[in-house]
């Protein structure tokens, strides 16, 4: 099988419940696409350097090597209704992609995971535990799930 490179930090981030609070407050729209050729899926919310939340996020990248040559170029709040449809894509214009789940009380069987698609064609997954990052290749083919009964928030920071 092959390996796919995505770093996965668990408890790095203090203040769970309070950036959850914030990403409720924020003011999200739709229209965004990941392909030209696919409908837009969920909201978005730009995030800026006032923020908590992305002053949190953005602290924990200034400690990892991975980024030290890169520059973030986007800072973003995905935002999923339950049981949308999400599609495939890579992110084409970054290097590094890193993702934070901010959702609190995650449930195995709620759902929500990142599947990434590994060069043999097969799927990896990686579960949305509340608090978790990960860290990968941006041109790594992948797609959000949604959640079957609630609304599914991710954060992500994007480098080049």
């Amino acid at each position: 099988m092959s390996k796919l490179l995505i770093d996965i930090f668990d408890n790095q981030i203090k203040f769970k419940e309070k950036i959850h609070k914030e990403l409720l407050t924020l003011n999200y729209f739709y229209g965004e696409t990941d392909n030209l050729d696919t409908p837009p899926a969920g909201m978005i919310s730009n995030l800026n350097h006032k923020q908590f939340t992305f002053e949190t996020i953005n602290s924990f990248c200034k400690t990892q090597d991975c980024f030290k040559n890169l520059k973030l170029i986007r800072a973003y709040v995905n935002l999923f209704a339950p049981r949308e449809y999400c599609f495939f894509h890579s992110d084409e214009d970054a290097n590094k992609t890193l993702i934070y789940y901010p959702n609190l009380d995650w449930d195995l069987n709620e759902g929500g995971e990142t599947k990434f698609v590994s060069d043999n064609n097969t799927l990896v997954s990686v579960l949305p535990v509340s608090g978790r990052i990960i860290i990968f290749d941006s041109k790594i083919v992948h797609c959000a799930t949604s959640f079957k009964d609630r609304h599914r928030f991710s954060v992500v920071f994007k480098f080049r």
